[in-house]
């Protein structure tokens, strides 16, 4: 699998969320494919707590999320819905979509697409979640309803 140097945005088939798109979450529904596999991951980035939902920036601290891993003949059209979800685009643009280089948890790299937040200069002001016990970034779930696996 590329890293994310050396992958071209539409050879990715991976795509790291780490709050409201994860099973069990509010946004999890909006997947408009299933996965082939999910699996619990880190990234490199600061997370921020904005209540209702988080916000990556760039950093240091390892952010633990899913892998969502799809067929690449799903992989455009679920960028497009997601990106649509994120607001990606327009002046109100919320996420920016990039390539990033991922850990599963068995210690697999590979490229990943994931939704940092647009306007970092505006999370000052805001909480960062900070490393806890295994030494990964959480996002608190806001639901306390059991996350749904994916099949």
């Amino acid at each position: 699998m590329p890293s994310a140097e050396s992958a071209s945005d539409s050879s990715v088939c991976s795509i790291f969320v780490y709050g409201t798109l994860q099973r069990g979450e509010c946004r999890a529904h909006y997947w408009p494919h299933p996965p082939r596999q999910v699996e619990d991951a880190t990234i490199r980035g600061r997370l921020y707590n904005l209540g209702p939902f988080p916000a990556l920036a760039a950093g240091d601290d390892a952010v633990a999320g899913e892998l969502w891993t799809l067929a690449p003949e799903h992989i455009e059209q679920t960028l497009a819905v997601l990106d649509e979800v994120e607001a990606t685009a327009g002046p109100g643009e919320l996420y920016q979509r990039r390539l990033v280089t991922c850990r599963t948890i068995s210690g697999r790299e590979t490229a990943a697409h994931v939704y940092f937040y647009a306007r970092p200069e505006e999370l000052r002001g805001y909480p960062t979640i900070a490393p806890s016990d295994d030494g990964r970034c959480h996002w608190k779930h806001v639901s306390d309803r059991p996350r749904q696996e994916v099949e």
